[in-house]
């Protein structure tokens, strides 16, 4: 790779320094209406942009999931959850991550009045979480079918 490539993957500043009433003000925001204000604010648009497109498919998702496998009538029917209880575990699990990132990326502005730019370890670190949280969400499915 050279270094010109190099230099256009890497952010130009990989921390960025808010004043400590700015931090607090959006930390705060960011922690009661978490859509990710605070990526938005240091213009990392993309990650704002996973919070709200998370947070806007959660209640169709939340549906699709609490009614995939159910009959008219409200009974229990003879199918294993489909594919939709499985996409919409998936969007849930996701959003379920980014809210907890969410909680403790405002709390670190609040409390340090700079927000780090994510790193390798960092989308290791939401990946393997997302996925245990889609088990999570998918897991009651399989066991209230086959338990």
């Amino acid at each position: 790779m050279s270094s010109r490539t190099n230099s256009a993957v890497k952010p130009k500043k990989p921390i960025v320094e808010l004043s400590n009433s700015w931090a607090k003000t959006i930390g705060i925001i960011g922690i009661l209406v978490p859509i990710g204000i605070q990526d938005f604010a240091v213009r990392r648009f993309f990650w704002g942009s996973m919070h709200l497109i998370s947070l806007l498919l959660c209640p169709i998702s939340f549906l699709a999931y609490a009614f995939d496998g159910w009959c008219a009538g409200g009974s229990f029917c003879t199918q294993p959850p489909g594919i939709v209880s499985f996409l919409s575990s998936c969007v849930l699990g996701w959003a379920s991550v980014l809210l907890v990132l969410n909680l403790f990326e405002c709390v670190r502005l609040i409390s340090s009045n700079r927000i780090m730019y994510s790193k390798k370890s960092f989308t290791i670190t939401m990946t393997i979480s997302t996925i245990i949280a889609i088990m999570a969400w998918f897991m009651p499915r399989l066991y209230f079918y086959y338990g």
